[in-house]
């Protein structure tokens, strides 16, 4: 989880472009916030990023199946608490290796993870 130096819209359109620039496809993006006002509630902005690379991720889901209930990654944005601070937050690469116990890929892994991270960081300006 990281903080952005960014307004949300901007976050979230910054973090499109660089996943795309990387190469990565953007599956969906689903913006809860406004399913929520069709249904006439209300929540602060949060937007879900799903993106990732078929020929990394499929790989990854052939050694171990059951990684395909968490890939592509999913990113978060959102808007937290009474400043409205705008977040990032994904799940650790490193969580699903232990959440679909895959430890033979560990190093793959630790490799999308500093991908991941770096592409964030680097999007939002930290």
């Amino acid at each position: 989880m990281v903080r952005s130096r960014h307004p949300f819209r901007r976050t979230v359109a910054r973090l499109e472009r660089a996943l795309k620039a990387h190469g990565m496809t953007l599956f969906a993006r689903i913006d809860h916030a406004e399913a929520a006002r069709r249904v006439g509630l209300c929540m602060p902005p949060a937007t879900v990023l799903l993106a990732g690379n078929p020929r990394f991720g499929t790989p990854l889901m052939a050694a171990a199946t059951t990684l395909a209930i968490d890939l592509p990654a999913k990113l978060l944005v959102c808007e937290l608490g009474k400043s409205r601070a705008v977040w990032v937050v994904w799940n650790s690469f490193a969580y699903l290796g232990r959440r679909h116990q895959a430890r033979g890929l560990a190093r793959e892994l630790r490799a999308a993870e500093t991908t991941f991270a770096a592409l964030i960081h680097q999007a939002i300006g930290k």
